[in-house]
């Protein structure tokens, strides 16, 4: 296997280094085009590859590397080596990204970023975005065709520009339902493994998957579950061969690709007429924008024309998932939907995991509390006028005498705690923070005064003896295993209405968990001796819609058992 990447990767480099030579680039080349990665990798170095061949050699290039903090060095270097450029070209979402900060204070310079995804266009800027609603609508088309009954659409943007992908999907979906995923992370194969599952489990018989390298990791339970996989945006045929067992290739129907020569036959056009800035042009199937393996684009309403339409078909049309995410998996899935900023230290960051004794009381321990976390997501910039709203913080405990029993609804507050808990470090924001008690209601932002720090709301310290489900010492009434679940419910709002919506751009997660305490009224101390985790629960991500935190000590294994009489519905 790893012979054939190396042959791949010689060979591509033989290509670009014959069309270099052939081309016999010009040093005084008025245009720069980087990329973030490097042309030997198989996914988005193939972008680069091809806007190499096919710029005709008229582009200066760079590749930036894959060390976002090294972008602008190397871009810079690359501007003092080349003299004289006018226009950088910068290709793919994960290369603006990485230079937005220093796209936004460069004077004199013109950019083009293509195929970024743009939500905001700086005045500086010209966007080139491939015609959102007609790739979403070739992939739904081939998706529907694909396999009988329900489909799925996975992504890794949930953001208006997704939303647009979203409505052209939903168009060229027929009548078929649709279960739709957003991965966060273009780089989680066992995320994306799990997704396919689930997707399967639920009667979905192909999916348009467009999470980039992801898309590796849910072949694999594609061919095993027998779901088709239509790709999105790369070559995964191409990939997957070089990268998985041939016979993967059989769950793979095709996919709807990019077309780069289009781009950069827009591209050298522009440059050479001239363009405006701030704003986006879009490249379309008129020309010839799109590969799809013959489907073609018809009346698709754009997202901009129609948004009520988007809101109706999406009502219409997607399937309320959130069943899949109980309880069950809340502490033994292997990855959270998107990763907590904090330090990669806590053992908790990328997975969530059980407490001390696998999540069992200690013994002769008497208290338990409830807790959250809300965190802004790795490698995401805050935002300055979205809250994040929480309600229904409710704490339950089960033993086979007693059944469920709630411990507490308690008023979801706390305070701003450092993002690695170092040293118990906490502040008051108080302008970050809005209250509603009567309703158990709390408010919250988490804004450029607040980086460094996660909001940590809790409930009181329940006494499990007054609560009737231990005994003086501290041992479980009639011999039973004492088991938790934690939830809470919490969504994305406009912090300030008067001012401009920054609510699409919102990259926040949280999750929710429980404390054993020894006693009622002790304080957490450096030791541990006062508390102890009983689990660490799954982050999500948070979205205008209400999602529900869970954490529970259950085993998955006896979840059926345990849950079947819990009542979901209060």
């Amino acid at each position: 296997m790893k012979k054939i990447r190396f042959l791949a990767a010689v060979l591509l480099l033989s290509l670009l280094s014959a069309g270099l030579v052939a081309c016999d680039i010009r040093t005084d080349s008025k245009v720069l085009l980087c990329y973030a990665g490097d042309s030997r990798d198989e996914f988005g170095g193939g972008v680069y590859a091809e806007a190499v061949k096919e710029s005709r050699c008229g582009f200066q290039t760079v590749e930036l590397g894959k060390n976002a903090e090294n972008y602008r060095s190397t871009l810079e270097d690359a501007l003092n080596r080349s003299g004289d450029i006018q226009t950088v070209v910068v290709v793919g979402k994960d290369a603006y990204n990485g230079l937005a900060d220093y796209i936004r204070s460069f004077r004199g310079m013109n950019f083009i970023v293509v195929d970024a995804g743009l939500s905001e266009i700086r005045s500086n800027v010209c966007a080139l975005e491939f015609q959102p609603e007609e790739f979403g609508y070739l992939g739904g088309a081939m998706t529907a065709a694909a396999a009988e009954g329900d489909i799925g659409y996975i992504s890794t943007f949930l953001n208006h520009f997704d939303n647009r992908i979203l409505y052209g999907f939903l168009q060229g979906a027929e009548n078929k339902n649709v279960h739709v995923r957003y991965m966060e992370e273009q780089t989680n194969v066992l995320k994306a493994a799990d997704y396919m599952a689930k997707l399967a489990e639920a009667g979905v018989g192909a999916v348009f998957d467009q999470s980039g390298r992801s898309s590796l990791g849910s072949l694999d339970t594609a061919y095993r579950s027998g779901v088709t996989v239509c790709y999105g945006g790369i070559d995964l045929a191409k990939a997957a061969a070089e990268s998985k067992d041939a016979a993967l290739l059989t769950a793979i129907a095709g996919g709807v690709q990019k077309n780069y020569v289009s781009a950069m036959k827009a591209i050298q056009k522009m440059t050479s007429a001239g363009f405006e800035t701030g704003g986006v042009s879009y490249l379309t199937a008129k020309d010839g924008a799109f590969l799809a393996g013959g489907a073609t684009v018809e009346n698709v309403n754009l997202l901009a024309d129609s948004g009520a339409a988007f809101v109706s078909l999406c009502q219409e049309k997607i399937v309320d998932d959130e069943g899949l995410y109980t309880p069950q998996y809340s502490v033994e899935a292997t990855y959270h939907e998107a990763i907590p900023s904090c330090a990669d230290t806590n053992d908790w960051k990328y997975a969530p995991r059980a407490g001390s004794g696998n999540g069992m009381k200690p013994y002769g321990w008497k208290g338990i509390g409830i807790w959250s976390t809300i965190y802004l997501q790795q490698d995401q910039k805050p935002v300055s006028n979205t809250g994040i709203e929480f309600q229904n913080m409710k704490l339950w405990a089960y033993t086979r005498t007693t059944g469920w029993v709630l411990l507490e609804h308690a008023n979801p507050t706390g305070s701003f705690y450092d993002e690695n808990f170092s040293s118990d470090t906490h502040k008051n924001f108080q302008s970050n923070f809005i209250n509603y008690g009567e309703e158990k209601r709390t408010r919250i932002k988490l804004d450029y005064s607040t980086i460094g720090y996660n909001y940590h709301p809790f409930g009181s310290q329940i006494d499990l003896v007054a609560a009737g489900l231990l005994n003086d010492d501290g041992s479980v009434i009639n011999g039973d295993t004492l088991y938790i679940l934690s939830e809470m419910d919490i969504r994305l709002c406009v912090w300030d209405a008067a001012q401009p919506s920054d609510i699409d751009e919102a990259k926040y997660v949280a999750n929710i968990g429980a404390d054993w305490w020894r006693e009622t009224g002790l304080f957490w101390t450096p030791d541990w001796n006062s508390n102890k985790d009983v689990c660490v629960g799954q982050f999500r991500t948070i979205t205008k819609d209400w999602k529900r935190l869970y954490m529970t000590n259950v085993p998955a294994s006896m979840y059926e058992e345990i849950f079947s009489s819990f009542p979901f519905s209060e």
